[in-house]
């Protein structure tokens, strides 16, 4: 009985011992690497008014982890808003909040024509711009930029970055050059595809999900564009709800039309507002959509590219209006050489360092703001911000492994 007695103490001492030190492995993994919250939890947290089923039609439908990545913003600020070791590391930047992105990928980028016909390489969805910690775009693009190309070089980035906040002399990669060069003729090219010029001026090709709009919408929407356009005529016009990506579910009217008596047709691009993801995690204020569409014209871009940008309201809901015409040659990976693709990446750090210069010049001091901010990036151990990014990076991917 003695024996069996001692034995038991020594089982009940080691059983102690690996409880208290060693906490139990879920699915391979230390709870501490593992969100308290699923993956759906978090995301009907974000997006409250979408139901569970169409939040798992909109997980299922990312073919890849890019896809996931682009779509679902907040969940990456949610990581850095929950892992105080990530956010030490970006102590020194914390402090400079501007207009920012606050979606900031690699196809995100456009290039984007001003009154003139020249095309300037630059963040063409403003969907989720704010004032917030400019550092967080940075990261976000750089991480997308390993994402889709593993020949990114942190150094090498922020070098760019820096050249485009410092807004020095800048050598494009023959991509992003070529684009720039044909992007009158290349936007004539697209618009071509969608619709027919000649009477009936119409589309003749959808972007889909499509729906018909009923005849008491269509005419809300006429009443709302007469008021910044007093002689509109509307040729044409559809309903888009994307299923997937960052603007799933969102209202997207999309309107062809003459402005003006004897102009050419116009492809306005109009899109229901929401609040920036930055903001459902970080500041959780309601959003102010005129604020926002003055950091956008102030801030994210030159005046010369947002004449056309505006904010309309329909049914007492707010919807932003941007220029197909305008605003239609975006960044596809696909279209990039593979050889090119690390470059195109440096290229739109360039961008985003220029629209970071811009966001910071607005404030007071401006120019001793820019100059402290690039410093401050210089005081980071480049080491420590590749650890943080791919920690953000895995447990992004968790989630997208785990989806539901």
């Amino acid at each position: 009985m003695r024996w069996t007695y001692l034995i038991f103490l020594v089982f009940s001492a080691w059983m102690y011992q690996r409880i208290i030190f060693y906490p139990p492995v879920i699915n391979g993994r230390s709870p501490s690497s593992v969100s308290s919250e699923s993956c759906m939890s978090l995301m009907q947290g974000f997006y409250p008014i979408q139901t569970k089923d169409f939040l798992e039609k909109r997980l299922s439908a990312n073919k890849d982890f890019h896809s996931f990545y682009r779509a679902f913003v907040p969940l990456f600020y949610d990581v850095i808003e929950k892992d105080p070791e990530i956010s030490k590391v970006f102590s020194p930047l914390r402090k400079y909040k501007a207009a920012m992105g606050g979606d900031v990928h690699v196809e995100n980028f456009g290039f984007v024509l001003n009154s003139s016909g020249s095309a300037r390489l630059v963040l063409n969805d403003v969907d989720d711009v704010t004032d917030g910690q400019i550092y967080m775009d940075v990261i976000r693009h750089y991480i997308s930029g390993k994402i889709v190309s593993d020949d990114i070089h942190l150094n090498n980035y922020l070098n760019a970055y820096q050249s485009g906040l410092k807004n020095e002399e800048y050598v494009f990669s023959n991509y992003v050059k070529t684009n720039k060069q044909n992007a009158t003729s290349d936007i004539k090219t697209y618009l071509n595809q969608y619709i027919s010029f000649e009477e009936p001026i119409k589309f003749i090709k959808y972007k889909r999900p499509m729906y018909v709009i009923d005849e008491a919408r269509k005419n809300e929407i006429l009443v709302s564009l007469k008021q910044s356009y007093k002689k509109i005529k509307i040729y044409d016009e559809y309903l888009r709800i994307k299923e997937d990506g960052g603007s799933a579910g969102l209202l997207r009217y999309e309107v062809l039309a003459q402005l003006t008596p004897g102009e050419d047709p116009i492809w306005l691009d109009i899109k229901a507002m929401t609040g920036s993801s930055y903001d459902k995690v970080f500041t959780k204020s309601a959003p102010n959509y005129s604020s926002r569409m003055t950091l956008i014209k102030n801030s994210i871009y030159e005046k010369d590219l947002t004449e056309n940008i505006s904010m309309i309201q329909i049914a007492g809901q707010s919807f932003s209006v941007r220029f197909m015409n305008q605003f239609g040659l975006s960044v596809a990976i696909e279209d990039i050489p593979v050889a090119e693709l690390s470059d195109v990446v440096l290229d739109e750090a360039y961008a985003l360092g220029q629209m970071h210069a811009r966001s910071l010049g607005k404030l007071t001091n401006g120019d001793n703001l820019i100059d402290q901010y690039s410093k401050s990036w210089e005081r980071i151990s480049q080491d420590d911000i590749k650890k943080a990014a791919k920690k953000i990076r895995e447990n992004l991917e968790k989630k997208y492994t785990s989806k539901i």
